[in-house]
């Protein structure tokens, strides 16, 4: 970092970082500070892909190596590597990840103790986390690698402390916040949203970066872009209905024979239209649908991260391009899931399509596999090597005197700074 510090100038010290390359890009909230260790991801000319070894600054983040003739970063010599914060760093993308703390965001919370990286998973609108905590044990079994954070939102079951969210920027925040308090140190992560969750995921995924967090992949599934409205027809006829209809209306839409059978049971047993417990359960299933479309009106930046796309071809609430059969659900006329993914993303994009396999009965263990199978091969394609290669040191930077600094024959780009 620069010692502008010592020119009472009161100018914020250390390295501006970004989520992207582009010196244009989205700055991130914090700095990297005089004396930060980062290791080398990648390096384009002067722009430096690093992650942090030690000091304070960002997890991960794009930095300027030099501004003009000044070395903001330096290679670091072997004999100058603390070996601890190496073997430190090392060890989180290996596997030595801590137990969070208890949080009400988070259901039926079990720590991995082989898991070298987290999935975060949000799911679709009326979902109740609590009902996949079975995927904690087939992920222990099958993807011990890996430990599931299955989110439950604000207003839904034991997070109802928390105020139901209808904007996914904002639950974006509140869910960094939480996330962010329960460790230390986070480590490696992943992110899986379906359906409604997916545009959630896709926001904590913006958030998250904006605060140094990349995020290894963002899956997404069973769902479009972020620009695609879900509009059933006669949805202002739909929204105007009363709790029961509501309630009746949505799981013929989006729940298991199963869920529709249990729904009309709770009809038959409350006190109608007005029961207590059906407008709750109404009111937080038209939140999360609210939440799903909050996208579709903001401008959004494609953002440094890689996509895993997954779809069925027999979804008839987000129909392919080959199934209009079922009727078309979306505003603009929808196309294929991966189109409407592709403006969002500077990384990469692969997808997986299932067939026949209809909307409620898509975020299954045949999901989960799919997404924890590609999730595992990504964090040991990326296990900490202990070679010192790439290893940089923000040092104290000689800058220009105070006469220089403001003379216009000396310019210093403050994205640097």
């Amino acid at each position: 970092m620069s010692r502008l510090d010592h020119l009472s100038l009161n100018l914020p010290g250390g390295i501006i970082a970004r989520c992207a390359s582009d010196v244009a890009s989205e700055k991130l909230v914090q700095r990297l500070e005089t004396g930060a260790v980062v290791k080398e991801l990648t390096l384009q000319g002067d722009r430096l892909h690093y992650e942090l070894i030690s000091g304070a600054g960002p997890r991960q983040g794009w930095v300027s190596t030099r501004l003009q003739e000044k070395a903001l970063l330096e290679p670091l010599p072997d004999v100058e590597v603390d070996k601890a914060d190496i073997q430190d760093s090392c060890a989180v993308e290996a596997g030595a990840l801590t137990p969070l703390s208890a949080s009400k965001w988070l259901a039926k919370y079990e720590h991995g103790s082989k898991a070298r990286c987290r999935l975060v998973c949000f799911f679709g609108a009326g979902h109740d986390a609590v009902g996949f905590a079975h995927w904690n044990q087939y992920v222990a079994e099958h993807h011990p690698s890996i430990e599931l954070l299955l989110i439950t939102l604000p207003g839904h079951g034991i997070n109802r402390h928390v105020p139901l969210q209808e904007d996914a920027q904002a639950l974006a925040k509140l869910a960094a916040e939480e996330l962010l308090s329960l460790t230390e140190r986070l480590g490696p992560f992943g992110l899986f949203g379906f359906s409604v969750g997916a545009t959630a995921s896709y926001a904590l995924a913006l958030e998250m970066i904006s605060r140094g967090h990349k995020p290894m992949k963002l899956y997404l599934a069973g769902r479009a872009g972020p620009k695609v409205r879900f509009q059933p027809p006669a949805h202002k006829e739909i929204w105007a209905l009363d709790a029961t209809g509501w309630l009746r209306w949505f799981v013929a839409n989006f729940a298991t024979d199963a869920d529709v059978k249990r729904t009309e049971r709770l009809i038959q047993l409350s006190d109608g239209p007005n029961d207590g417990l059906l407008n709750s359960i109404a009111s937080s299933q038209k939140a999360d649908m609210l939440l799903g479309d909050s996208l579709a009106g903001v401008e959004l930046p494609a953002i440094d991260c890689d996509f895993y796309v997954l779809a069925s071809r027999a979804d008839e609430v987000w129909p392919a391009e080959d199934s209009a059969k079922y009727g078309d659900h979306c505003q603009p006329p929808y196309m294929d899931c991966s189109e409407t993914w592709k403006p969002f993303t500077l990384g990469s994009m692969a997808f997986k399509y299932f067939d026949h396999v209809k909307h409620s009965k898509l975020c299954t263990e045949l999901l989960l596999e799919a997404v924890c199978h590609d999730l595992s091969a990504t964090a040991a394609s990326g296990a900490c090597s202990e070679n010192r290669q790439g290893v940089w040191i923000s040092p104290p930077m000689q800058v220009p005197d105070a006469l220089d600094f403001f003379s216009p024959r000396t310019v210093l780009d403050e994205g640097d700074f």
